[in-house]
């Protein structure tokens, strides 16, 4: 009896915690996120940048992020369980959740491709057809993706509701196709979250490596403080 009053006790204190440290964080996170909206809005010539246009979309996912996504999650912590505690509840929250995160991770994996066509052949960008192909497909790509893929496995998904864990965030993480269907888990694991962020890693650390590169094929020395600025951004 003492263990399980121990472990109830132990619980309520993690999750008023993490309840604590996400309400902590979320505040300025708004704040700066509608900082940087104001001063896209009145700098139209920075906004209309093709380096820029990218990094908005992104930050607009972000945004919806702190202000759908996580009050859920905060909501969750605050009650100590899932409330309304409803098959209807967890399908909606792990979509929208999922669908969320996997888009912001293809938008920073293309943002850190695209970045290596805007360092060294941003002339591209000035031939219409391949600005299509190259920079407005792939965000276009990265927004409609997850969204249709999570309609279908988890929205769409044969299911009876019956395995959701309503003591647990996300309702235990518990959809269906997850359970049930390790090819699609696999998938989803390998594809919409371990391909993208490799993607994001190597994109980042080839274009610090091809800058070296350019500069020391041109005879010109490589100076880091110059690079700095890039290098911590890419980290």
């Amino acid at each position: 009896m003492a263990d399980i009053e121990t472990f109830v006790y132990t619980k309520y204190v993690l999750h008023r915690t993490k309840f604590s440290i996400l309400l902590l964080l979320q505040v300025p996170a708004i704040i700066l996120s509608l900082l940087i909206f104001i001063f896209f809005t009145k700098n139209p010539t920075i906004r209309q940048a093709p380096h820029n246009r990218a990094l908005i979309i992104l930050l607009i996912v972000n945004f919806m992020q702190l202000s759908i996504t996580l009050p859920l999650n905060l909501h969750f912590y605050s009650q100590g369980y899932v409330n309304p505690a409803t098959h209807i509840y967890c399908t909606w929250w792990t979509f929208i959740e999922f669908t969320f995160y996997v888009t912001s991770e293809y938008l920073m994996a293309t943002i850190s491709v695209q970045r290596h066509m805007l360092v060294f052949s941003s002339h591209v960008l000035n031939i219409r057809w391949m600005r299509i192909v190259l920079h407005h497909i792939p965000l276009l790509l990265c927004l409609t993706y997850p969204m249709l893929f999570y309609f279908f496995v988890i929205i769409l998904y044969p299911c009876d509701g019956s395995q959701w864990d309503y003591t647990s965030n996300l309702c235990g993480f518990a959809d269906c196709y997850l359970v049930s269907n390790k090819v699609l888990g696999t998938l989803d694991w390998s594809i919409n979250n371990g391909l993208p962020m490799l993607v994001n890693a190597f994109a980042n650390l080839l274009l610090v490596v091809r800058v070296v590169h350019q500069k020391r094929r041109q005879h010109r020395p490589v100076t880091w403080k110059q690079q700095r600025r890039m290098t911590i951004q890419l980290f």
